[in-house]
C-alpha cells in the first residue's frame, strides 16, 4: 500500500542526514507504528508520505503510484491527517470541524450531515456535542474529533503524528484501545508516529524503529521484536521487562484450554479470568491469589480450567502450557 525506496534526505542547512536510504513496505490494512528518540527523522518519514516533506531522492509510492507523480491535492484527498496537537479550528463547530474535508470536496449538504453524525457516534461522542466549539472541549474529546476529522472523506490511508502524546495516561490509554477497535471495524491503513515504545507495542501489527538520520533498525511484529531485539539500540529502546511486555500482547484465549475432571463451577474466592484477558492480568491475578493459580472461564461464566504461573512461563517459550489443568 505505502512503499519507501532507497529514500534519503537532508534538511536545508543541516549535515546530518534527515532519512538514510530508507526501504520499507507498509501493507494495506495494517497499523504501522513509527517509533524512535526525538529527532530520528520518524516524523520527517511520515510527512514525506503526504508531501508535507519532499525526499532528496528514492521513491515513495501510495497505492502503486509515486507520490510526486499525483497532483499534490488529490493525493492529500486521499489521505487522513491527525496531528499531535488536535489542530481544530477554533471559530468552528465539532460539527464544522468534521465536515470540513467533505466540504472541500463539494459533497452536498445533506450527505455532510449523515457523515458528521456517524463519525461521532463512531469515536464515542454524544450528538450535543456537535454544536460545541473546540475550547468547550476536553483534551480526550477533542483528539476524539481531530480522528472523526481525519476520517471524515474515508481516505483508505490515515497518518497520525504524535495523537495521543499530549494526553494524560488514562485517557491516552483509553483513546489507543478505542483506536485498536475502531482498526478492527475500518481496517484502514494507519501509520502512527510515537517516541512510547508502549504504545507502538500496543496498537502497532507492526512497527518501525528508527535511530539518528533516520535509520531504520527493525521492522516487525511487536511480538518478534520483544522476542529477538535486532540490536543493543533496539534491546534499550524496549526497555525493562520485555517478558512483561510479551504477556500484555497474548491473551488468555491463546492458551488451549485443558480441563481434568468435571467442568464444575469454580468457588467464589478463587480469581478468575477470561479468555480477552491478557495474560499480563492473568500474571497480576496469580501472584495476588493465595493458591498461586486463577480460574479460566468463558465468556458465558463457563469453567475452562486453571492457570499457573508455569503456564505462562511455557506460553512465553512457545512450548504447550503443561499447567492449564
Amino acid at each position: 500500500m505505502i512503499r519507501f525506496e532507497a529514500v534519503k534526505k537532508t534538511h536545508k542547512g543541516s549535515p546530518r542526514m534527515a532519512v538514510s536510504d530508507l526501504t520499507l513496505h507498509v501493507r494495506e490494512g495494517e497499523i504501522c507504528v513509527f517509533v524512535g528518540p526525538s529527532g530520528c527523522g520518524k516524523t520527517t518519514i511520515l510527512r514525506m508520505i503526504n508531501r508535507l516533506d519532499t525526499q532528496d531522492s528514492g521513491r515513495i509510492c501510495v497505492n502503486g503510484v509515486a507520490t510526486d507523480e499525483l497532483d499534490v491535492v488529490t493525493l492529500r484527498r486521499g489521505i487522513g491527517f491527525m496531528m499531535q496537537s488536535s489542530a481544530l479550528f477554533p471559530h468552528q463547530t465539532v460539527a464544522e470541524n468534521i465536515g470540513a474535508v467533505p466540504r472541500l470536496l463539494g459533497w452536498g449538504k445533506s450527505k455532510i450531515r449523515q457523515r458528521v453524525s456517524e463519525l461521532i457516534s463512531l469515536v464515542g461522542l454524544q450528538p450535543e456535542f456537535l454544536d460545541r466549539y473546540p475550547n468547550q472541549l476536553s483534551g480526550g474529546q477533542q483528539s476524539r474529533v481531530a480522528l472523526a476529522r481525519a476520517l471524515a472523506s474515508d481516505p483508505p490511508v490515515v497518518l497520525m503524528d504524535e495523537p495521543f502524546a499530549a494526553l494524560d495516561p488514562v485517557i491516552r490509554e483509553r483513546l489507543q484501545d478505542e483506536l485498536v477497535a475502531l482498526q478492527r471495524r475500518l481496517h484502514k491503513t494507519i501509520i502512527l508516529v510515537t517516541h512510547d515504545m508502549e504504545e507502538a507495542i500496543k496498537v502497532g501489527d507492526r512497527i518501525a524503529i528508527f535511530e539518528g538520520e533516520g535509520r531504520l533498525v527493525q521492522f516487525d511484529t511487536p511480538h518478534n521484536i520483544l522476542a529477538h531485539p535486532a540490536s543493543d539500540f533496539v534491546r534499550g529502546f524496549i526497555g525493562k521487562d520485555p517478558l512483561l511486555k510479551r504477556l500484555t500482547l497474548m491473551k488468555v484465549a491463546d492458551l488451549p484450554a485443558e480441563i481434568d475432571g468435571e467442568s464444575t463451577v469454580p468457588a467464589p474466592e478463587l480469581a478468575t479470568v477470561t479468555i480477552n484477558d491478557s495474560l499480563h492480568h492473568a500474571l497480576v491475578k496469580i501472584l495476588s491469589a493465595p493458591t498461586g493459580v486463577v480460574v479460566r472461564v468463558d465468556e458465558a461464566g463457563g469453567y475452562e480450567g486453571c492457570i499457573s504461573i508455569e503456564s505462562l512461563y511455557n506460553a512465553l517459550s512457545g512450548s504447550r502450557p503443561g499447567s492449564l489443568q
